[in-house]
């Protein structure tokens, strides 16, 4: 992880930005209440300074331009300037001190009392003996840095003279020392207080005395610009602290969405990062700062590309109909237990694992379904033991059998179809909160799981069989016969019916050092895993956390798999 060495006091003077929802119709900021007027955002980041004695940085510039970006779309922003190092240096858009005081000049003639200012500014930062803070431009010096970058006082005195009320300041600074080979210490920014007459309200990347982060090499942002931007496009209202699900945004939900968050990130990673949030003035923090479908961001990316809409199942959770009984259910962004520290050795420790959003299969792959691919492919169909076809689950297919299966998907609808990985299997399963089986800690009973029951005694004798259990069924039963054991997310058959392929490698080690953000198993191995327990398995298989591995190439009649989708 790359210590971003800033603050992001990202100033968003905001023009209040939103666009409500009526349907799929959007409306109009300025027909919003309080929010008349017009727009206005200045986003800045530097990552390449010209005083090579000033350390680089990595994510800032992009902060800058994914944030203009989620402005002018998501809120509707009349004008958004973004003032970024990769510009022409020659050019107005160039993040010298020179250049943002003009703009900041030019601007004056055009902003109006009632309208909203967002200044972001991502980069180095610094504060003197006093407190006061000071932005490093890209072309300050190290010789008289104060002399040469930007006063924070300066943007909240531009503010007071233009008399705009609806202003939000973010900055994001540096907390560490910004030479490089020299033992200098500055002062970083500090999370500055103001009154209500200068700003409606200020958002700090992080307080006094600790770092902002970057995201990791393959990542894109600074940690809290991530979670600034994930909450315009609607998970401060979807799934924020104070978010109503109403499908607009406003300041308080995107304060209280981005303290959680990052604050969370913090825990995970073992880093010290939290926010700072102010809002001055209870009027401001009902402002609208964007609107949305009443759907995450990830939700509406597939809906587009799949050309079909979302709906939320009996768990209030969102699902896509792709046909041919294709349903996918989003499981959201976040964090879960993972592993158990009281099951098999394989299972331990009980470690918390971070995933990005994804898409499970509410159900496991049935023959109907694998029949069609076969035909097409002409294929001999897999056995059926004789115990039916239809909606029952596919079974004697193997581990590269559902690969291929996933591919002939992609190719037919254009939609990335795999199998999940370990992580995203056990998340689908028992969610969040750490439950033993899918449905709850309750013991398992009959009208929840297909497994080894009277039933299966009747037929086979099986030692291993509950004589006293009935569960239906004595083999496989059509998908989606247990309601009783959906998961926290409303998937039918996580435990039972068929083991299910995840994507994985096994093992039996690998949770002591897994890595905690969206693990993807070993890089290599002999048998891969699988999840789920079967129609033959006895109780302990279908806990949650209960980890099995199988080899690759086989077939048989308890083993089969279900579809899963990430977001990229």
């Amino acid at each position: 992880m790359i210590k971003k060495g800033m603050v992001l006091l990202v100033i968003f003077v905001m023009v209040v930005l939103s666009f409500a929802q009526e349907g799929t119709k959007r409306v109009r900021i300025k027909e919003t209440k309080g929010n008349d007027g017009k727009r206005w955002a200045i986003c800045i980041g530097i990552n390449d300074y010209e005083n090579k004695s000033i350390v680089d940085l990595k994510k800032a510039r992009n902060d800058a331009k994914e944030l203009g970006k989620v402005l002018e779309e998501c809120g509707q922003f009349d004008h958004v300037y973004v003032m970024t190092d990769d510009s022409d240096p020659r050019g107005e858009n160039y993040p010298k001190l020179m250049s943002i005081r003009s703009k900041l000049d030019y601007l004056k003639g055009f902003i109006d009392p009632e309208d909203l200012v967002v200044f972001s500014f991502s980069g180095h930062g610094i504060a003197n003996s006093e407190g006061k803070g000071f932005l490093v431009m890209a072309d300050s010096y190290v010789g008289d840095l104060f002399g040469s970058s930007l006063k924070v006082e300066e943007i909240v005195d531009w503010l007071k003279e233009m008399n705009v009320k609806k202003s939000l300041l973010l900055l994001d600074a540096c907390r560490e020392k910004i030479q490089k080979g020299k033992n200098i210490q500055l002062n970083g920014l500090k999370a500055e207080r103001f009154r209500q007459a200068e700003v409606a309200a200020a958002f700090f990347s992080t307080k006094s005395g600790w770092f902002s982060y970057e995201e990791e090499k393959e990542g894109t942002f600074g940690i809290f610009t991530k979670y600034v931007i994930e909450g315009l496009k609607g998970h401060a209202d979807s799934s924020g602290a104070e978010g109503d699900g109403d499908g607009i945004v406003t300041f308080s939900e995107l304060g209280a969405y981005v303290e959680e968050a990052v604050s969370k990130w913090a825990l995970r990673e073992g880093r010290r990062q939290r926010p700072y949030t102010k809002i001055y003035g209870e009027k401001f923090g009902d402002l609208a700062l964007s609107v949305y479908e009443d759907k995450p961001a990830d939700v509406i990316a597939v809906e587009s590309k799949a050309g079909r809409k979302a709906y939320k199942n009996n768990k209030d959770y969102w699902e896509i109909d792709h046909g041919d009984g294709i349903i996918m259910v989003y499981i959201p962004a976040g964090e879960f237990i993972m592993g158990s520290n009281d099951g098999q050795d394989d299972e331990k420790p009980a470690h918390n694992v971070y995933l990005d959003g994804y898409w499970m299969g509410k159900y496991e792959v049935t023959f109907d379904q694998y029949d069609k691919y076969c035909k097409e492919n002409n294929q001999n169909r897999p056995a059926d033991k004789e115990w039916g076809r239809g909606k029952r689950p596919v079974i004697h297919v193997s581990w590269d059998d559902a690969n291929a299966y996933c591919d002939w998907l992609f190719k037919k609808t254009g939609l990335k179809f795999k199998l999940p990985t370990e992580a995203q299997w056990e998340k689908a399963a028992r969610g969040t909160d750490g439950r033993e089986y899918p449905w709850g800690n309750s013991p398992p009973s009959g009208d929840k799981f297909n497994f080894a029951d009277k039933n299966l005694w009747e037929k086979e004798k099986w030692s291993w069989a509950d004589k006293n259990i009935d569960d239906g069924y004595a083999y496989a039963a059509p998908v989606g016969s247990y309601p009783q054991g959906a998961s926290p997310y409303g998937l039918l058959d996580m435990a039972g019916n068929v083991w299910e392929c995840c994507s994985d490698w096994y093992d039996y080690g690998y949770y002591k050092n897994a890595p905690k953000n969206n693990p993807t198993g070993p890089e290599g191995g002999t048998n891969r895993v699988i999840r789920g327990g079967s129609w033959s398995s006895v109780a302990a298989d279908f806990r949650c956390a209960d980890r099995y591995n199988f080899d690759p190439s086989e077939r048989n009649s308890n083993l089969g798999f279900r579809l899963c989708q990430d977001n990229n």
